[in-house]
């Protein structure tokens, strides 16, 4: 599946605040379902995004190789997700 990984950044835009949020298990789901693109593909945006600086994961000191949300830690209530500065 060739997805536009503009679309995905744009989404994951619209669902993060700039206060921290978690993102587990149940959000994941959600976001799935609401899109029907792959977890890889919201890791890849994810991704893209903290490295244009625009957001960031709170619960890791540093950008991740892989798996740059962890949405099953936490007893799969997720990592604190929040925008940069927007």
């Amino acid at each position: 599946v060739n997805i536009d990984l503009s679309e995905v950044k744009k989404y994951w835009l619209s669902k993060l605040l700039c206060a921290p949020k978690r993102f587990g298990l149940d959000a994941l789901a959600d976001m799935l379902e609401e899109t029907d693109w792959f977890i890889s593909h919201f890791q890849a945006a994810f991704k893209e995004l903290q490295k244009e600086g625009k957001v960031k994961n709170i619960d890791s000191g540093r950008i991740r190789p892989k798996n740059v949300a962890h949405f099953l830690a936490n007893k799969h209530a997720g990592e604190l997700l929040k925008k940069e500065g927007l």
